[in-house]
């Protein structure tokens, strides 16, 4: 069963720059997506190429598909043999609907969630060691109430959170304590 989510990245460094939101539509609980955050983090920490929220977005979903692509190596995609021409041919693939195509979008912001989302997430790229906040489990108002919220108004803006504005890594720590 696929555990969904939403991820609104910002960068509180920047004033001009509107957050970014993306659905992860599996492995979207704190156990899943907080280590993924800090391996993208250090991705672009040590390439230096995070550009504020935008990049960090887009490249979140690269990394996470890449790392999705492993999942096919018995159908000809392997680190070190992916041929780009094949890659890029899907009559190459032997495999309908492949994951690394799938499981992630680019949302509006200001449409609020899908409603069948189980936690939220912000993470803020402009701060040191970035800072996330994490939902409680469920801990905002679902697609059946997401009409009962004022004009403008979202689930992210209900959220009840489990972790709020605290560092990445401190975040991870807590888990694992937990």
């Amino acid at each position: 069963m696929s555990t969904r989510s939403q991820l609104r990245f910002v960068d509180s460094s920047r004033d001009w720059t509107d957050p970014v939101q993306v659905y992860r539509h599996s492995d979207g609980y704190p156990e899943g997506v907080l280590p993924a955050l800090r391996k993208l983090r250090d991705v672009q920490n040590n390439t230096a190429t995070l550009r504020g929220a935008n990049y960090a977005a887009a490249n979140f979903i690269f990394l996470c598909k890449l790392q999705g692509m492993t999942m096919y190596e018995d159908d000809g995609f392997s680190r070190n043999s992916i041929d780009q021409d094949d890659i890029l041919d899907p009559e190459e693939w032997d495999v309908d609907q492949p994951h690394f195509l799938l499981g992630y979008g680019v949302e509006s912001p200001s449409s609020g969630i899908h409603g069948d989302e189980e936690y939220l997430y912000i993470v803020d790229v402009g701060v040191p060691g970035w800072e996330v906040s994490v939902s409680k489990h469920g801990g905002f108002p679902s697609w059946e109430a997401a009409d009962d919220l004022p004009d403008g108004e979202t689930a992210f803006d209900h959220v009840e959170w489990q972790f709020d504005g605290i560092s990445l890594d401190g975040a991870i720590e807590a888990l694992v304590d937990e």
